[in-house]
């Protein structure tokens, strides 16, 4: 798996920049690396449905009642958070929550978070790496570059990869669904009753 700054030099490559092995090397790569990665990254992994960055997380409740009264508990965020898709109970039912500062407001003192995390990049899969790199590709063409064939092989080179990506994602990492309770046929008859 590779470091975040190999993954920065090789969409550099890929549009015909320089690698860049520090955001400080004062390169126009760095520059802009630095500038727009980090967006870039949480962009990519929170938009695309990526199921492999799909967690649950049983959130700890604050000890103080939020300050909005219309909610009764306070939860804090799962570790790396970017965004959530689903808050539901201990029964696996979906919750009507708020959420304010990262914070998840609700009228459960039990939940579970349904999330999409950051994962680092040492954790990408190869096939959500070579993806990344491409979409950063895109991104950095003109300012890098400026040459429209160099961002139209990108845009070629990204769409692969992410299509190839999307196969494999789905393939290696199913969509999971928590069993709504007793209400789910498969499980009433994986319990043996009918």
């Amino acid at each position: 798996m590779s470091t975040q700054f190999q993954i920065i030099s090789a969409a550099m490559l890929a549009i015909d920049g320089n690698a860049v092995q520090s955001y400080t090397d004062g390169s126009r790569e760095a520059a802009v690396a630095e500038a727009t990665y980090d967006t870039l990254k949480k962009t990519f992994l929170s938009s695309s449905n990526w199921n492999c960055v799909v967690g649950f997380w049983q959130l700890s409740r604050e000890v103080a009642a939020p300050d909005n009264k219309l909610w009764s508990y306070q939860f804090l965020p799962p570790p790396e958070w970017l965004s959530y898709i689903d808050i539901v109970d201990a029964n696996g039912r979906s919750l009507d929550y708020a959420s304010e500062g990262g914070k998840i407001l609700c009228n459960s003192d039990t939940v579970v978070a349904k999330y999409r995390k950051n994962l680092s990049e040492g954790d990408f899969p190869a096939w959500l790496e070579l993806a990344f790199i491409y979409f950063l590709a895109v991104h950095w063409a003109n300012p890098i570059s400026g040459d429209e064939n160099v961002l139209a092989v990108a845009l070629g080179h990204a769409d692969r990869t992410s299509k190839i990506a999307k196969l494999e994602d789905g393939r290696n990492n199913p969509p999971f669904v928590l069993i709504q309770g007793a209400n789910s046929p498969w499980l009433a008859a994986h319990r043996g009753s009918r």
